[in-house]
């Protein structure tokens, strides 16, 4: 999992490279481990000038968590589990 964390990272930190302002990058996996999700997003908002656009903006809120991604859990929802977020560049 940290390996593969790893690489979405940089995959993350490549394409904000190619980004201009307002640009927007979705990143999504099917996961639920907060080592894939939310670990590798706070280190790419930490090291990177993004915000998180809220996806209750575009989604059901029952499908979101209180940190603005697409949250979908098996246990919870009935579904295989997805994760994703939209990051807007500053």
């Amino acid at each position: 999992i940290l390996k593969f964390s790893s690489y979405q990272l940089n995959l993350l930190n490549y394409a904000a490279q190619l980004l201009r302002k307002d640009g927007q990058i979705i990143y999504s996996t099917c996961s639920i481990l907060k080592e894939e999700n939310w670990n590798v997003v706070n280190l790419f908002l930490n090291n990177n000038n993004f915000k998180v656009k809220h996806a209750n903006h575009y989604i059901k809120h029952n499908f979101t968590d209180k940190y603005g991604a697409i949250n979908i859990l098996p246990y919870k929802h009935g579904q295989d589990g997805i994760f994703a977020v939209k990051l807007i560049k500053n």
